[in-house]
């Protein structure tokens, strides 16, 4: 098993020994990664994002994951939409759809609804793999106490 495979791991909080490892382990592992290479795709963008949020609404947001900050977008990109009660609070919800004409000439729809399609579906995925990789390396850990 490589270092970068062994602390991609352990980052997630799976301790898992070279013995463990099978390739289910390892395609996961791999999604996962891939996952993450699309939060770090849009991090410039997002953050860019946090603080247009702060300097035209005075949203403090640098707590704010990629996926909150995506959706936000949306809604200032689309305010007559009304899916976003899952990330977002009533009162952020209510205060970004009121400041939407602001950001009229700051945010380009197009580029908005792709990162929020990207990350909202990375982090779908993320939130799966993350589940079966655990299962996995449970299964993986007993078949090596059995021996």
């Amino acid at each position: 098993m490589s270092q970068g495979l062994k602390m991609f791991l352990s980052r997630y909080g799976f301790d898992v020994e070279p013995e463990m490892l099978n390739e289910q382990i390892v395609a996961t592992a791999g999604a996962l990664f891939r996952c993450d290479a699309v939060f770090k795709n849009y991090l410039e963008y997002l953050a860019n994002a946090s603080w247009r949020f702060e300097n035209v609404s005075g949203i403090k947001c640098e707590h704010w994951g990629a996926l909150k900050l995506a959706t936000a977008q949306k809604v200032v990109c689309f305010p007559e939409e009304d899916d976003f009660h899952e990330v977002l609070s009533e009162d952020e919800l209510i205060k970004l759809k009121e400041e939407a004409p602001k950001y009229k000439d700051l945010v380009s729809k197009p580029h908005c609804i792709r990162t929020y399609e990207e990350i909202s579906k990375a982090h779908q995925v993320r939130a799966e793999k993350r589940r079966l990789l655990g299962s996995l390396v449970k299964e993986a850990k007993a078949a090596c106490e059995k021996g």
